[in-house]
């Protein structure tokens, strides 16, 4: 890890180092080259960050505004960037040559040649539909008129809303068919890979129900919309109409890729059920990742800075599956494996993009498709460890099944001798259990005796007790019918107005209700306590109502105190003794005292009198 990361380090600064102002070299075709691929010191550059300048103004620029980079990539993706390169043909065969840019990723491409003293221009690139191009291949490809004799100074103009390479060859148009064709089916095959492996897997899915399958499948698919954005197949035969397709895929396709990695990850490697500090740390370095990737899109890093990113989260997750490897998951020898030649893949293709190394002929070309071989062999492997993982979580399922059947046969054996010992227990405890139930047995008879007897005398003493106390009650009623008594006595017998309401009740309703609307002598229960509710119309009749007591201001203990006191002396009850006793205002004593006396002469109904007569 640690010479990773010195690497790292190192490739920074060569990322970020100033660029360089050298002599440049001149690029030389003769009958013998087929190809020539274009080497940082036969380039020069020119950065316009406004992407305002024509060709016009880059003509009229001093040569020493154009500097030499070692790094043949577009690090900024908003700026335009123009390329210089100068050729010097000496061919006597007749071959049509053509510029080949292995880049497929940039939005507006022009090369600038001098035609007749005037520069014609060959537009390429996403910004136009594919069908506009004079070579319907992937890469971009523009014709070069190479006459011995001349030497033609070339500008390319390129723009391309991504950092990508600019690393171009300038091929014969037989060696360029020859090498088309040879691309063309490596990446038939690619792709066929893909399609297959992306199909077993959800083959398997359906079938086994793993839900690891189907998240493998999207993984591969993200894999190979990832290819097909970066080498241009996606745009030449999908989405050949629609070139905004492939500027929101590039936007998109990195992050994209690497969350679906990390899920297939986790759920490989089980890292949240074997080790949850690892998952956490997973988690962290993919947010890490995705924060930064946003951010880059406001305020532009260094380029190159996201790339290592992503790269540092996969070899996080590595460096992860090694661990876990080692600490007894051995399903995780195959991820390891795979991803092994994904990163080397990833290096040697980002070693050449940068220029790092001077790479070139056959090697260039391996370098070129490196990742896109990782691919194949990373998914390959991963695939074949899927079944190595369910192969390891099979043998371990079985042991584990194997142990507990082991352990069920152990407790079964256990059980049996447990079982023969509580029989014996059962069947000593059952003859102890039944001599007790004989003697119980006696004594629920003689309880039973006992309880009758008591019951008895309990019959007996309740009837003596309800005796007693109807005695007593009629002793009080007789005081107060003869005696003069206060009104804390008076309480013993309405000790509230629900035994005044009570009183009134069994007066009233002596003889049965009859509604006063419609007669209907049947009634159910009303709202209010003691009411009465007719069941033909419905109307509700309080134990008050058509009685002198209704809607009385005051408590109806103290007006049948009062009521007790006018039976009693008339209209010599003293009001003023009264209000004191009952701590009402001498006022409402007086004037409840005559709605009494008159009620007593006869001028109420005749109910109000048989309340007044039965206080008496």
């Amino acid at each position: 890890m640690k010479v990773f990361c010195i690497g790292i380090v190192y490739g920074l600064l060569l990322f970020l180092a100033p660029a360089k102002g050298y002599a440049l070299d001149v690029i030389r075709i003769t009958d013998q080259t087929n190809f020539f691929e274009v080497a940082p010191h036969y380039i020069t550059k020119f950065k316009d960050p406004d992407r305002i300048l024509q060709i016009q103004d880059i003509l009229k620029l001093p040569a020493s505004a154009f500097k030499q980079d070692s790094m043949l990539y577009t690090e900024d993706p908003n700026a335009t960037y123009w390329i210089k390169f100068v050729v010097e043909p000496d061919i006597k065969e007749r071959k049509k040559w053509v510029l080949e840019i292995l880049d497929s990723r940039h939005y507006d491409v022009e090369l600038y040649a001098l035609n007749g003293g005037t520069y014609q221009v060959i537009s390429s690139g996403l910004k136009q539909p594919f069908a506009s191009r004079n070579y319907l291949h992937k890469n971009l490809v523009m014709d070069l008129d190479l006459k011995t004799g001349t030497t033609n100074t070339y500008y390319l103009k390129i723009h391309s809303k991504v950092i990508g390479s600019i690393l171009f060859k300038i091929r014969s148009n037989d060696e360029f068919s020859s090498y088309a064709f040879n691309e063309y089916y490596f990446l038939g095959i690619y792709y066929g890979i893909i399609l297959i492996i992306c199909l077993l897997n959800l083959i398997l899915y359906f079938s086994l129900k793993e839900k690891i399958y189907l998240v493998y499948s999207v993984y591969v698919l993200s894999w190979g919309f990832n290819s097909m954005l970066d080498d241009g197949i996606g745009y030449q035969y999908l989405w050949s109409s629609h070139p905004v397709v492939s500027q929101i895929g590039f936007i998109l396709s990195n992050p994209l890729l690497l969350v679906f990695f990390t899920l297939y990850s986790k759920w490989f490697l089980d890292s949240k059920t074997l080790h949850p500090k690892y998952d956490r740390w997973i988690n962290y370095s993919m947010f890490f990742y995705l924060a930064n990737y946003v951010l880059d899109k406001f305020v532009a890093y260094p380029g190159g800075v996201i790339y290592f990113l992503f790269l540092i989260h996969f070899l996080f997750v590595y460096v992860v599956s090694i661990r876990l490897y080692r600490e007894g998951f051995k399903p995780a020898r195959f991820f390891i494996i795979g991803n092994t030649f994904i990163i080397l893949g990833f290096i040697l293709r980002l070693i050449k993009d940068l220029g790092i190394l001077d790479i070139s002929g056959n090697i260039s070309i391996v370098a070129i498709y490196s990742r896109d071989g990782a691919i194949i062999l990373e998914i390959c492997i991963l695939f074949i460890a899927l079944g190595d993982r369910f192969r390891f979580l099979k043998v371990q399922k079985e042991e584990a099944q194997a142990k507990i059947i082991t352990q069920l046969e152990e407790n079964e054996a256990l059980s049996q001798k447990v079982n023969q010992e509580l029989e014996q227990k059962v069947m000593e405890r059952t003859k102890e259990l039944s001599e007790k139930s004989v003697e119980l047995e006696q004594l629920n008879v003689k309880l039973e005796l006992q309880a009758q007897e008591i019951n008895k005398w309990n019959q007996i003493l309740d009837l003596d007790n309800h005796k007693l106390k109807q005695k007593i009650k009629q002793v009080n009623e007789a005081r107060i019918k003869s005696d003069d008594v206060s009104y804390e006595e008076f309480l013993q017998i309405f000790p509230d107005d629900l035994a005044c309401q009570r009183y009134i009740e069994e007066i009233k309703w002596t003889e049965g209700f009859q509604c006063k609307k419609c007669a209907n002598k049947k009634y159910f229960t009303g709202a209010r306590i003691f009411s009465r509710r007719c069941t033909r119309c419905g109307y509700s009749e309080s134990v008050t109502a058509f009685t002198f007591l209704h809607k009385c201001k005051f408590s109806l203990v103290k007006a049948f105190y009062i009521m007790m006191k006018v039976n009693k002396y008339s209209d010599e009850v003293n009001c003023a003794e009264l209000s004191r006793e009952l701590e009402m205002r001498k006022s409402t004593v007086w004037e409840f005292k005559n709605k009494v006396l008159e009620c007593k002469e006869g001028k109420k109904m005749d109910l109000d009198y048989l309340l007044l007569h039965n206080l008496k």
